[in-house]
């Protein structure tokens, strides 16, 4: 990724503002935002050639017209932001007794419970209130061969957590999304699961020393 970006703001006649769209879009294959009357396109390379082809056009139909274009153009440099960096460097990992909550970018703590969770649209990062009570709850009541329910999985992060505790574990969720999320959140914690299944607690084949759900 280039340090800086170059940005165009193109403000026609109103009158002739689709045939300055129309003439844009003829000539680029960037990306164009429309923002009340200025029209506007970024790109890593240089815009001056693109500048100068709208500003020849404006005085072609000016002629053509037999009235007077007028037209605005400014042209900024601008310093590239990495969003992914940024977003990375916002997620904080957690740290709930002998827990440790991580993104897979941040190394883990020795002698703790490390769960490794990315933020995604499931939710369960350990951040909320509520999944963070649960974590304490869960430390206190789980021990091994422990078998717990997992309800509204989310992430699947309270499941994963119970298994680290040495439970053997089913969770579920109505959000197709959210299974699938927990899956892959127990394959990156290189945990297992006994089942999971998208749909209602109704669909459960057992009972359950334990019942979790955070919902």
């Amino acid at each position: 990724m280039e340090k800086t970006y170059n940005e165009l703001h193109i403000t026609p006649s109103s009158s002739v503002y689709p045939c300055f769209l129309d003439f844009i879009m003829s000539l680029s294959d960037e990306a164009i935002e429309e923002n009340e009357g200025t029209l506007i396109l970024r790109s890593e390379e240089d815009l001056e050639m693109l500048r100068f082809g709208v500003e020849a056009f404006a005085k072609e139909l000016t002629i053509a017209l037999n009235q007077e274009v007028t037209l605005d153009t400014k042209l900024f440099v601008k310093e590239n932001e990495d969003w992914i960096a940024q977003y990375r460097n916002s997620v904080q990992p957690l740290h709930v007794n002998d827990f440790y909550i991580h993104p897979s970018w941040v190394e883990g703590v020795e002698g703790k419970k490390n769960i490794i969770i990315d933020p995604a649209l499931a939710f369960g990062s350990g951040h909320h209130e509520t999944t963070y009570g649960c974590l304490l709850l869960l430390q206190k009541y789980v021990k091994e061969g422990t078998e717990l329910l997992d309800v509204g999985c989310g992430s699947g992060i309270l499941s994963i957590a119970a298994r680290k505790c040495g439970a053997i574990v089913d969770l579920c969720d109505t959000d197709e999304q959210a299974t699938g999320s927990a899956e892959e959140n127990f394959k990156l914690n290189h945990e297992s699961f006994h089942r999971i299944w998208t749909g209602s607690v109704q669909k459960r084949e057992q009972t359950y020393d334990v019942v979790v759900a955070n919902i």
